[in-house]
């Protein structure tokens, strides 16, 4: 089946949310280790994070490992109900990107991994990255990564090498998170590109280029 957009991949999640959640945890905490360390770093012991996109809790559990004080967020509930289950410290709610459920000023710190790139348009993800910086404190850090443009193609339907199955993803050239960062706000600490098998070695996933920025809202 072949996955025309954002509710198309939304309703696949739903019904593969097994099969994707076995596969999802296989994928090695050393490909994110270093990206938690480095995120890590720049805050103290028992900030408060949200991990926007928190699908089965994963990376929830890796920020709650260095200390931190997490709430996730996923627009899928089942999601949700399977993050409570893996990892019991941090607080999940059901909620949207585009009008997140916080005040302002709730975090020092917003861990987006790999959760912007399903969104249909560029304009989704300004306004997620404007309600990431409504809700960040002043000097709250910001993580986003992104699968990579090689092509001429922004759009792409995608076999996920982790599923086996079609999704929707929206790729970003390295200029272009440059810029939609720092238009929301933000003021770029590192930002790179990186092809999984150089970084990994073996545990990395062949032609997968990502894009990883860290920021600070200025």
């Amino acid at each position: 089946m072949k996955i025309s957009g954002f509710k198309d991949t939304l309703d696949w999640y739903r019904k593969n949310i097994q099969s994707y959640t076995k596969g999802y945890y296989k994928y090695k905490k050393q490909q994110n280790e270093g990206e938690v360390y480095e995120f890590s770093k720049f805050l103290s012991k028992g900030a408060k994070v949200l991990d926007a996109g928190c699908a089965a809790g994963r990376d929830s559990k890796y920020l709650a490992e260095e200390g931190l004080n997490v709430v996730g967020i996923d627009l899928i509930q089942e999601f949700v109900d399977l993050a409570r289950k893996h990892e019991p410290r941090a607080e999940f709610i059901q909620g949207s990107f585009l009008e997140l459920p916080f005040q302002q000023n709730s975090f020092d710190g917003i861990w987006a991994n790999a959760s912007l790139l399903h969104f249909e348009t560029v304009e989704e993800v300004e306004k997620s990255l404007a309600q990431f910086y409504k809700v960040i404190k002043n000097g709250g850090i910001l993580h986003v990564k992104v699968k990579a443009q090689k092509g001429a193609e922004k759009f792409v339907i995608i076999k996920d090498k982790l599923s086996k199955h079609d999704r929707f993803f929206q790729l970003f050239t390295l200029e272009e998170i440059k810029k939609l960062v720092t238009k929301a706000g933000f003021e770029i600490i590192k930002l790179e590109q990186y092809d999984e098998t150089k970084k990994f070695g073996k545990v990395g996933r062949k032609g997968l280029e990502w894009i990883w920025c860290l920021a600070r809202k200025r």
